[in-house]
């Protein structure tokens, strides 16, 4: 079994652009007080229109960020270097994160009543959010003393993770792309759309401000369609007039009669459309076929038997709960291993294939051998290996402390074997394919081995010990391709991580005081918590003893079908020579059983792969897309902080007494 990992699509990902020749600095004096009002008034407008529409606008607001700073730059007669662009676009990423918007889910799950009526929510711990006799949820405040613990927690929590993915990362990088020479093929996509701001306007032929320019306009038009006029009607009027339904149009009603059990919608959001431009083609095409494979088989499993909780007049959450619990966790979670099996199938045997070329002689064609590049870096690798195994005493030690009966024995193994070899595995498939490995249900299955009882333990923050970190080596490459200094990566996080806390906390506090949340006010919140929290439930009631949700939905025979299924297409694609990212997309589209967002990611594609790369030629068109994105990400980020502006503003004036 050999799928094609090195197929034509991916090398033209990897040829988008070169590291430049020299190297500068991009955390400056400006860049600090850019990420400081960043924390203070983007923060809690991507929050609230998280809540609004989902985090498909999470991108949108590093790059706002980026476009108000260049233009006062501008403005100030200042030249802004793409290292200065870069650095910020981190730091803003790491803001968009918004940990203590987790405070608002937790409140949720106290208040919840399916948790209510399942008997969890009087179960969870105080140090995750406390009671719902605690006066702060009448007050809806977090500045209360019930949640000083939750709020310790999250922060110290935030600080070891941005730790840990930061040593492993570095360690990676010097090991994948220095060591070993990995092509990285989607960095020089990420890095675009930093450098095409770098290019000034009025640079004579410069390509990358226009096509930035053109999505962005593109970008405000629809966020001024999809998000103003939603909001801006709730704030006139008191009630939401969607011009598009958010977040999806419901169908389900209308099709169950031929197509039972099958959660049915569109979804109008034009980020997908554009997400769909950019994405690799085979990626799309696989997906969407995965859907339909997922969406003619649920009427046959209906009248098999297997799907045998859904009814007539479910719509789209309660369709997806019912046929998780029936069959789609179990199946999914088959599907999941299968992928990852083969990750580290492909990982593994693209590092035997290149050792044997070292020893024979094949890798020295650049006058140097590994070993050399080895001892050449290995200081780097050393210092990251350090941080890493810091942080992982630190995570150990906290896990113990809040849940004192857990098993010393896993957290020794995931530290020192588990974590470090399969981010290195999947880290050399990201810089290969453009795309990792991951081992599904690693925290469900520790905390179901260990034995223990209760609740408590699936808050605690196990993620810190068994999340792998290979995307950190993604991002030092993105770095490298900007000619970015890695001092510059330490004082950017150094300097994000306190405003982060801070202002994120007031972020998340002001959008409680406005109003209940999840409430209508915020319609995709209230429709997917509702639907997170319930499969939440299944695996938080298998520790509860006697009967549970995990039980029923729990079947070894269809995880077995999941995996044979994922290795058996495996195994006839790469009969064909299939693309990889036709068969990875073919199973996630056959594992999620969602067909709403499908159709726009496919047209996206289509309209990529038959009209744009004809009009602008292959290459071309990959250097333009992510540029174009990005642009539209901004746009769409602009349109909505204005609204939310106009709601904070509203908000104010009638809390006043007068």
């Amino acid at each position: 079994m050999r799928l094609n990992v090195q197929d034509s699509e991916i090398a033209a990902y990897s040829r988008v652009m070169e590291a430049p020749a020299e190297t500068a600095d991009g955390f400056t004096f400006r860049t600090a007080l850019c990420a400081f009002g960043l924390g203070l008034f983007m923060m809690p407008g991507i929050l609230y229109l998280n809540l609004v529409v989902g985090a498909s606008l999470g991108p949108a607001g590093p790059w706002v960020a980026v476009i108000l700073f260049m233009e006062v730059m501008r403005r100030a007669r200042q030249v802004v270097r793409q290292q200065e662009l870069f650095i910020l676009l981190t730091m803003a990423g790491l803001m968009m994160s918004s940990p203590f918007s987790g405070l608002l889910w937790n409140q949720y799950l106290v208040q919840s009543p399916f948790l209510q009526a399942m008997g969890i929510s009087d179960k969870i711990p105080r140090w995750v959010a406390p009671p719902a006799s605690s006066e702060s949820y009448a007050l809806r405040t977090f500045f209360h003393r019930d949640w000083l613990l939750p709020i310790g927690l999250i922060s110290l929590s935030l600080v070891l993770a941005n730790v840990d993915q930061f040593g492993l990362g570095l360690a990676l990088y010097y090991l994948t792309a220095k060591v070993e020479r990995l092509p990285f093929p989607m960095a020089p996509v990420n890095a675009m759309g930093t450098v095409a701001l770098a290019e000034s306007p009025e640079t004579k032929g410069g390509w990358k401000w226009p096509a930035f320019s053109t999505g962005a306009a593109l970008g405000i038009v629809w966020g001024g369609l999809y998000l103003g006029v939603p909001i801006l009607s709730e704030l006139i009027t008191g009630v939401s007039f969607q011009l598009f339904p958010i977040p999806w149009w419901e169908t389900s009603p209308i099709t169950e009669r031929f197509l039972q059990a099958v959660p049915t919608g569109i979804a109008f959001d034009l980020t997908l459309f554009m997400l769909g431009l950019v994405i690799p083609f085979w990626a799309a095409v696989g997906g969407f076929l995965g859907v339909l494979f997922a969406v003619a088989a649920n009427p046959f499993l209906f009248r098999a038997g297997i799907l045998k909780t859904w009814m007539p007049g479910m719509d789209t959450v309660q369709t997806q709960f019912a046929n998780s619990v029936d069959f789609y966790f179990s199946f999914g979670l088959g599907i999941s291993f299968s992928v990852a099996l083969i990750g580290i199938y492909q990982a593994v045997g693209a590092l035997v294939q290149s050792r044997l070329q070292s020893r024979s002689g094949g890798a020295q064609s650049d006058g140097d051998s590994l070993m050399q590049r080895f001892r050449t870096y290995r200081k780097g690798i050393w210092l990251g290996g350090c941080i890493y195994l810091a942080s992982s005493l630190c995570y150990g030690v906290l896990i113990r402390t809040l849940v004192p009966e857990f098993p010393v024995g896993f957290l020794v193994i995931y530290a020192l074997v588990y974590v470090p070899i399969l981010s290195y595995i999947s880290a050399r498939l990201i810089g290969i394919t453009g795309r990792g490995i991951t081992i599904p249900f690693v925290n469900e299955a520790t905390l179901l081995l260990s034995g223990i009882r209760g609740i408590a333990v699936w808050f605690a923050p196990l993620g810190g010990m068994t999340q792998t970190h290979e995307g950190g080596a993604g991002t030092f490459r993105v770095m490298e391709l900007t000619g970015t200094r890695f001092r510059s990566m330490v004082w950017a996080r150094v300097t994000a991580l306190p405003v982060i806390l801070v202002f994120s906390l007031v972020a998340s506090q002001m959008i409680w005081r406005m109003g209940e949340v999840p409430s209508e006010a915020y319609p995709f919140a209230r429709k997917m918590w509702q639907l997170n929290a319930q499969n939440s439930a299944i695996l938080w009631s298998s520790t509860l003893g006697g009967e549970s949700l995990f039980r029923n939905a729990w079947n070894p025979t269809y995880l077995a079908a999941g995996l044979g299924s994922g290795l058996a297409l495996a195994i006839l694609l790469s009969g064909f020579q299939i693309p990889v990212n036709l068969f990875y997309g073919l199973i996630a589209g056959l594992g999620s059983a969602l067909p709403h967002s499908a159709l726009p990611v496919l047209a996206g594609a289509l309209v990529a792969r038959f009209v744009l790369w004809r009009r602008f030629g292959r290459d071309r068109w990959l250097r333009l897309a992510p540029v174009v994105v990005a642009g539209f990400t901004c746009g769409l980020g602009l349109s909505g902080m204005f609204c939310f502006g106009l709601v904070l503003i509203q908000k104010t004036i009638m809390a006043l007494p007068w």
